[in-house]
């Protein structure tokens, strides 16, 4: 947080939440509405919904264990698209990995073969952002990027993050254990290998 041009949205986790404690946790921190919840330790993040109202919000943690509470940051192009980039760093190195494009606001991997694989226009799309190895982004979000490398003090860590309308820069995630690969096996993803 703190970075100009990056948003990175209000989190709070909770164990076993009781309806009145969750809200009174969300006031708490200053949490703007929409707010999406999900169980921890679900990687594909199993989101319980995307809340617009604290009501709606307390009639929906009845699930025991432990769950994240994030602000939803709309970052959907004028296309009503929603774009996630990753970025991988290697010590001072910056790898672009993927653009994945998808049609709801949780984007994950598996939407590359659910949407956009049969959208030539957004394979199209993502191949110039590969000519350089750290990708081809404009200087305000690459700026950030580096900004938030130079922040984590570790070695390699991976990025999900999307871009508004207005330039700036979501954070999504930034962590060490982000997975780089598997590669699809279909001929029209090669680009990606390179």
């Amino acid at each position: 947080d703190g970075i100009p041009g990056l948003i990175a949205p209000k989190v709070i986790r909770l164990r076993n939440p009781r309806p009145d404690l969750a809200a009174q946790s969300i006031e708490r921190v200053g949490m703007r509405f929409p707010l999406i919840v999900r169980l921890a330790g679900t990687h594909t993040g199993r989101i319980v919904g995307l809340f617009d109202n604290m009501a709606d919000l307390r009639a929906a943690i009845t699930e025991p264990g432990e769950h994240i509470i994030t602000e939803f940051v709309d970052f959907q192009s004028s296309d009503r698209l929603y774009r996630k980039y990753r970025v991988y760093h290697f010590g001072q190195h910056r790898i672009f990995r993927n653009m994945v494009v998808s049609d709801h606001w949780n984007v994950h991997g598996k939407d590359r073969v659910r949407f956009m694989i049969e959208r030539a226009e957004l394979l199209e799309e993502e191949k110039p952002l590969l000519e350089r190895p750290e990708g081809v982004f404009p200087a305000a979000v690459s700026w950030v990027l580096e900004a938030v490398r130079s922040r984590m003090p570790l070695d390699y860590f991976g990025m999900d993050f999307g871009v508004t309308p207005s330039g700036e820069v979501v954070l999504f995630e930034a962590n060490a254990t982000m997975n780089f690969f598997p590669f699809l096996h279909d001929p029209r993803l090669d680009y990606l290998k390179s």
